[in-house]
């Protein structure tokens, strides 16, 4: 199957001595849900960054279906692709409803203001991730849960192709975890929605990542499924720890 997004020998830096990614090559397959894991510091949100076209790349390319990242202009690619912060602040005064409905303004045209059928969309995607009852609430007065909530509903109604997480989990509860990321599983099914996440729970990686990529030392340690990389030995090289299965752990 042809791959939705690819990078080629792709390297960042914020200063010339100090390398975050070096000679980054993977590809992601359209629909699946791929998760990067490494230790902290190894570069996983400055890799999701570049694969969003927050950060550009010092070297390589990256490839959305066959194009280049610089053939697209940044309203178009905003069309296909959409980020979902770990952290996000309000600094502005705006209502839940008004938030999410920004979701559409990829696909408005000129000054033209949103159509009811956008409005609906950005409806869904409350209803979708629980947050319908926040509509008409300011968002600074939301909790850390309830905000990665909203925002990905603002994702969701952008409508991509690829949804890209980082670490979507930290600020909620338990039972919002199961559900958030079931809903995106039933989603990424539903739409052939192509999901990239940062996660660092072992639990939700294994349920629902299809793909993992381990980073090491700002270089790419290894990609593919996530029964067959998930491993003892694999953890050990990447995060120095080892860990025990439940089989193991009986002996």
């Amino acid at each position: 199957m042809k791959p939705i997004l690819e990078l080629k020998n792709s390297s960042f830096n914020y200063t010339s001595s100090v390398p975050i990614l070096q000679d980054i090559s993977f590809s992601v397959s359209k629909g699946s849900w791929l998760s990067i894991l490494g230790p902290n510091g190894s570069g996983k949100t400055t890799l999701l960054k570049l694969m969003s076209r927050i950060l550009l790349p010092k070297s390589g390319q990256l490839f959305l279906e066959g194009r280049t990242y610089d053939s697209f202009s940044f309203k178009e690619l905003a069309q296909h692709i959409a980020y979902v912060s770990q952290d996000f602040y309000p600094t502005f005064s705006l209502s839940v409803f008004e938030f999410v409905l920004l979701g559409r303004a990829p696909h408005l045209k000129g000054l033209s203001l949103e159509s009811e059928k956008d409005m609906a969309i950005a409806i869904q995607s409350l209803k979708d991730t629980d947050t319908l009852e926040f509509k008409d609430r300011l968002l600074h007065t939301l909790s850390g849960g309830e905000r990665q909530r909203v925002t990905l509903a603002k994702a969701l109604t952008q409508e991509p192709q690829i949804l890209f997480l980082d670490e979507p989990s930290s600020h909620l509860d338990l039972k919002y975890q199961i559900e958030i990321f079931s809903l995106l599983k039933e989603l990424r099914q539903k739409k052939n929605l192509t999901i990239v996440s940062v996660l660092h729970d072992l639990y939700l990686t294994k349920e629902f990542s299809e793909e993992i990529l381990f980073l090491k030392n700002h270089s790419l340690f290894a990609q593919g499924k996530t029964q067959a990389l998930l491993t003892e030995e694999n953890f050990y090289h990447v995060f120095d720890v080892r860990i025990k299965s439940k089989e193991n752990a009986k002996t």
